[in-house]
This record gives C-alpha cells, structure tokens and sequence, in this order.
C-alpha cells in the first residue's frame, strides 16, 4: 500500500469520525432540550401550585371564622365597621395583600425564563383581577394609601397602583 492510499483511508476514517461526532452532539442537543422543557413545565405547575395554595390558605381562613368572613364581607362593601372590625379587616387584608405580592414576586423571579415560558400571565392577570376586586373597596383604598408604602415593597406598590390606575 502506498502512502497516498493510507492518507485516502486515515481521511475517510477522519470524515467518519467527525461524522459520528456531529450525530452525538445532535442527539445530546436533543435530549438536553427535552429535558428543559420537561424541568420549565413542573416548574411553570410548582408556580401554579404554590399560588393556588396561596389562595386556598386565605380562603381558608376566611372559611373558618364566621366572624372574620361577615367582617371581610361587610368591609369590602363598604360598610361601617366597629374599631375591633376595623382591626381584623385590616389584618387579614394585610395577609391577602401579602400573599399578592408572593405571586407576583413568583410571576417576575426570573423575568427572562418565565416570559419565554408564556403562561406565567395567568398568575399576573389573577393579580390584576384581585387587586381589582379589592381596590372596589373604599376602605381598602383607604388603608392602601396609608399603609402602602411602609408595608410593602416598592416593586408591589408600583404594580397595584399601575392596576389601579388603569
């Protein structure tokens, strides 16, 4: 065999073996991407499940205490309400409030990831809804003005009053 004929063959094994290199990587590129998917959708159902238990929770609560549930009631129609009242409402709308700013801090903890994902605008327009639902409220509106910007963070405060302002 002449020399020619070895480089002919060391070529081809060459070109084989880049061949053979480019369908592995191919074939690891496929499975990474699979397995991010897999890990973005239970991460997108985590999210989900951490805001619904979030909004199970204050139900809950709600569902526990008569007297809290008729104060909640009264408060958000606008009724007046005994200093005591005044007290629990605020509390638990505090509480609410709270849990609010958890999803929202959810919904944005990695702005990138979650807007590629799509999807996470359903825990931001529940926000909205109940930001919406709350602000209807004078009392509300009134404990927000006066409470607002020492309770909660500047992020919150700016995207209820964003939603409130629309």
């Amino acid at each position: 065999m002449n020399w020619d004929a070895i480089g002919a063959v060391a070529e081809a094994l060459g070109a084989i073996g880049v061949m053979l290199t480019l369908l592995y990587l191919a074939f690891q590129t496929r499975q990474n991407t699979h397995v991010l998917d897999q890990t973005r959708n239970m991460h997108e159902a985590s999210t989900f499940r951490a805001n619904m238990d979030g909004v199970m929770n204050l139900q809950a609560v709600l569902a526990q205490d008569d007297q809290l549930a008729l104060i909640w009631k009264k408060g958000l129609a606008g009724k007046e309400l005994s200093e005591l009242e005044v007290a629990r409402f605020e509390a638990y709308l505090n509480m609410y409030l709270f849990e609010q700013e958890h999803k929202l801090y959810l919904a944005n903890a990695d702005t990138a990831n979650f807007t590629e994902m799509g999807g996470m605008g359903m825990i931001e327009q529940h926000i909205e809804a109940q930001i919406n639902y709350l602000m209807r409220s004078e009392h509300v509106r009134n404990w927000w003005q006066m409470n607002a910007t020492r309770t909660f963070s500047n992020v919150f405060v700016a995207e209820v009053n964003r939603i409130t302002d629309t």
